[in-house]
């Protein structure tokens, strides 16, 4: 923002039409991004509670240690070919 204001302070200038628009759509955009995350977050947190304790119980320095998984042990949230519809 500080940044915005100094630009138009300077002779290439943001009207105050111009700073409001930039700063309401960063505003926004910032709000939209963090209920995202959050939401998706607790949601993730509720369908796989094996990672919920983990988070709880692993210091942040293994939590980080990347972990290898197959297909066959991920959880599988897809329809089936049955269900697919041609």
């Amino acid at each position: 923002m500080s940044r915005l204001l100094a630009v138009s302070e300077h002779a290439d200038h943001l009207d105050g039409r111009e700073l409001e628009s930039t700063v309401g759509i960063l505003m926004v955009a910032g709000h939209g991004a963090t209920a995202s995350l959050l939401g998706n977050s607790f949601l993730a947190s509720q369908r796989h509670p094996e990672a919920k304790d983990r988070l709880r119980t692993e210091p942040p320095s293994q939590r980080m240690q990347p972990r290898s998984y197959s297909f066959s042990t991920l959880p599988s949230k897809s329809p089936n070919d049955s269900q697919l519809l041609v």
